[in-house]
């Protein structure tokens, strides 16, 4: 593979005027388009642009500002506006790494976290908010390699606790003067201090904010250098968890800093005519079916190796997969390794091709597999729960699959009578079956069940059993069974039968007015409508035989009759 070679040069040519002072901005969308080129020859170095904010917020000058930016010679940085009250901290850094990461690394300033406003302060203590903090400070870390900085005001720097002093503090004291800040609170020291919100800058229409830096022309450079610190997923054992997913979700890496592992070896696809240096990073994950796809998308210029290993630990690995697509630099890799072991923990290394390292390693990854087949049961409902022996109950049901197939065979569910929900030695009730299929996943069954005459009276279960006949080879057999209590009595059960034979329910279908008909011996106490779900819709006195369902929403519905001797029986009905 050949691999264009690129050298990072940071060059400071541009000098405030305050003597050695290295002065910038920070925008967001309320500055409008800029002129970068005008805001460069205006003399202002560096430039922080708002990138995100909460969990879904995405400023839409954003990617034109850092890319024109720059091009325009400005060093430019990105900050995430924090939200700590009504999200978490990784949430929310993992939001902002989805829209910055192309634009962090070495000859980017340092991202940051902007904490500011009157809600934190009061409504989470300051153990809480620090922790909040710090969680963001790492996930950003873990995941590019580059220190995180504050921006805040001295009102969080007095609030928060001493163990993030650590962190560079970009400092709010817009009091227009390029001179130190009174009160950095719990910090020792500060990089950067926003000392106007009311600067005038070429190139810019209205007021924008400006800062300084708190140090030399080679104290920035270093800065912007990136550091080197390794990332830290820089060995095997510290390799990041990534889940495997029906769609991509990216995580986020870079391989900047990144040292070689000396526990594995070179990629076998690797082709480098030298000695690679093979300095890289580590992911795992668990795969739940037996192929995957692995996709690793370079956010720069990264030339990214790919490899997957299994093994017991990572002190015993052994590569099952590669992929280099020669493609070179800042190209895509995608990598199909299929016969995994389905609950096995398996390891991807990425790093850089060639022995020098890119000029910005970022880079985004996931793992994605196929829809899984299950079959399920849900919305099971059983009427009436009492019933005699020889009588009948109503069930109804959803069976549902998952999965990408669009043609299967029919789906049998199966009902029984059981005395323990297992499947077993329990008597048939009888079965329905589902065409059921990845454009058609959920079929509704209905059916009138009749407990057997010499049933014992008890407490008995109606089983149902999905998939009975196992069309489906599915990744979880255990969730294809649901049952519902029942109790059987003996003479109820001849009283309710006898009841029935007495009524006569019309028309069925029906619209909005259902007739019912008994002889001479029965008087009806009360009657109740059900649901499918046993939920009572609907309780009307006795009046003319006739009952009005007109307000009903169309479908499947159990007419209960109840009689002055507590004999009760059920009619289904369809409302249309």
């Amino acid at each position: 593979m050949k691999k264009n070679i690129l050298f990072l040069f940071i060059l400071i040519s541009s000098i405030y005027s305050f003597g050695q002072t290295i002065v910038g901005i920070d925008i967001s969308h309320y500055q409008g388009t800029i002129d970068w080129d005008l805001v460069y020859a205006d003399g202002k170095t560096f430039a922080w642009a708002k990138a995100t904010q909460g969990t879904s917020f995405v400023d839409d000058k954003y990617v034109s500002n850092a890319t024109n930016g720059t091009a325009a010679g400005v060093v430019m940085g990105a900050y995430h506006f924090a939200e700590p009250l009504n999200y978490s901290a990784t949430d929310e850094a993992a939001h902002f790494l989805s829209i910055a990461s192309p634009y962090i690394g070495p000859g980017f300033l340092p991202p940051v976290l902007d904490l500011e406003g009157n809600g934190p302060i009061g409504s989470m203590t300051s153990a809480e908010l620090t922790a909040w903090t710090q969680e963001w400070m790492d996930y950003v870390e873990n995941q590019t390699g580059i220190r995180p900085m504050l921006y805040t005001s001295p009102r969080y720097t007095n609030y928060l606790e001493s163990s993030l002093n650590t962190y560079g503090l970009w400092i709010a004291d817009p009091d227009g003067s390029i001179i130190p800040p009174n009160d950095i609170g719990n910090w020792t020291d500060w990089a950067f201090k926003q000392y106007s919100w009311t600067g005038s800058v070429s190139g810019i229409n209205g007021d924008v904010d400006l800062d300084y830096f708190n140090g030399t022309i080679d104290d920035f450079n270093n800065l912007i250098g990136g550091g080197s610190t390794p990332p830290a997923n820089d060995s095997c054992i510290n390799a990041f968890m990534i889940l495997s997913q029906e769609d991509c979700s990216y995580s986020y890496g870079t391989v900047n800093n990144a040292t070689t592992d000396s526990n594995v070896g070179i990629a076998s696809c690797d082709d480098f005519s030298g000695t690679p240096t093979a300095a890289g990073v580590f992911f795992k994950f668990t795969a739940l079916t037996d192929s995957v796809q692995i996709e690793t998308e370079p956010l720069n210029d990264l030339d990214a190796v790919v490899s997957l290993y299994e093994g017991t630990d990572c002190n015993n690995l052994t590569e099952i997969a590669c992929s280099d697509n020669g493609g070179g630099a800042g190209q895509p890799e995608f990598l199909n390794p299929n016969n995994l072991t389905v609950g096995q923990t398996y390891w991807i290394r990425i790093y850089d091709y060639g022995s020098e390292a890119p000029t910005n390693g970022n880079f985004q990854i996931c793992v994605t597999h196929a829809n899984p087949e299950d079959i399920t049961l849900s919305n099971v409902t059983v009427s009436p729960l009492t019933v005699g022996n020889g009588g009948t109950v109503n069930i109804s049901l959803n069976q549902n699959y998952s999965g990408i197939s669009t043609s299967l065979p029919n789906v049998n569910v199966r009902y029984f009578l059981s005395t323990d929900c297992v499947v077993g030695s329990d008597s048939y009730l009888g079965q329905d079956n589902s065409t059921i299929n990845a454009n058609n996943t959920t079929e509704t069954e209905t059916a009138s069940l009749t407990i057997p005459s010499g049933t014992t009276p008890g407490t008995y279960y109606i089983l149902f059993v999905a998939d009975y006949t196992n069309v489906v080879d599915e990744i979880n057999e255990d969730n294809n069974t649901e049952c519902i209590q029942i109790t059987v009595t003996s003479s109820d059960d001849i009283q309710s039968l006898s009841l029935k034979e007495k009524i006569k329910v019309y028309p069925n279908p029906v619209n909005n007015i259902l007739n019912y008909k008994t002889d001479n011996s029965v008087h009806i106490k009360q009657i109740i409508i059900t649901n499918q779900l046993g939920q009572i819709v609907k309780s009307t006195k006795i009046l003319n035989n006739k009952i009005d369902v007109s307000s009903l929403t169309a479908g499947i519905y159990f007419v209960k009759f109840s009689d002055f001797d507590n004999n009760e029986t059920v009619f289904k009905i369809i409302k249309y």
